[in-house]
């Protein structure tokens, strides 16, 4: 499918169930559409849906949901072995900026498709969306040309590395109506439906204080995600978390920011 001179990710009917939008608590900087499934739609216009069986007693196989990864970064073995636990998705290409590395991952790991280019991923119509797991400094380029080509967006934390980018990850996103998430996979787990849930019922009284921490020893100070001219760093790596969780859990934005280095 040509748009505006471009291949966009290939059109597909949609795999799962239209649900409910995705809401963040007056998230600033990105808003979600949503979900993947209703976002099947490129430009405003439909998706070819497949023609009902001779038979229409035989159920339809449901089509997976082809995902993309824009490189070969150590934590996209992870999101591999989810997609793998899931009934409707599949990994279907791997890019890196050197072939061979990208063609050796995808060996590795057993992935059909492996590009020396991420814009050659997202062009090759092979694909229904996208895993960013860049350097924090790349989330917010790739995100937008990941829409812009036509494929919805998982972008790990942070999504951007400062508001003006998030403003154009947002802009990006009303201009294509396609679905754009951040990583923080906690958000999506059991646990924290109940613990909010506690929390609406007054099961622990008002609530006045979040104290959270997220450590580790970083042994390599060469690392990216300690890099300054990567948008890395404490705050950006890990410290993100719990911003989040406070504003999850609060549905309040912050008024006052305060750091203390030791």
């Amino acid at each position: 499918m040509e748009v505006a001179g471009r291949t966009r990710c290939a059109p597909r009917p949609p795999a799962l169930p239209v649900v409910a939008p995705l809401r963040e608590p007056s998230a600033p900087g990105i808003e979600f559409a949503p979900s993947i499934a209703q976002n099947a739609t490129r430009g405003g216009k439909p998706c070819p849906v497949p023609s009902p069986p001779a038979d229409e007693s035989t159920p339809m196989k449901p089509v997976p949901f082809r995902w993309g990864i824009l490189s070969t970064a150590a934590i996209g073995r992870r999101l591999i072995d989810g997609i793998r636990g899931s009934r409707n998705g599949a990994v279907a290409a791997v890019a890196s900026r050197a072939p061979e590395r990208a063609a050796r991952w995808a060996a590795e790991h057993g992935i059909p498709r492996a590009y020396g280019s991420y814009l050659e991923l997202l062009r090759s119509g092979q694909v229904d969306g996208v895993y960013v797991p860049l350097p924090n400094s790349l989330h917010a380029e790739w995100t937008i040309r990941a829409l812009e080509a036509g494929c919805p967006v998982l972008c790990e934390k942070p999504i951007a590395a400062n508001a003006a980018e998030a403003e154009r990850v947002r802009a990006a996103v009303r201009r294509t109506g396609l679905f754009v998430a951040e990583a923080f996979m906690y958000r999506f787990h059991p646990l924290y439906a109940r613990v909010q849930a506690l929390i609406a019922e007054g099961a622990i009284g008002e609530l006045s204080t979040i104290s959270s921490r997220f450590t580790f020893m970083l042994e390599d100070r060469t690392a990216n995600v300690i890099s300054p001219s990567l948008a890395g760093g404490a705050l950006m790596d890990v410290g993100c978390y719990g911003i989040n969780v406070s504003r999850l859990l609060t549905g309040l934005e912050p008024l006052r920011v305060t750091a203390f280095e030791r």
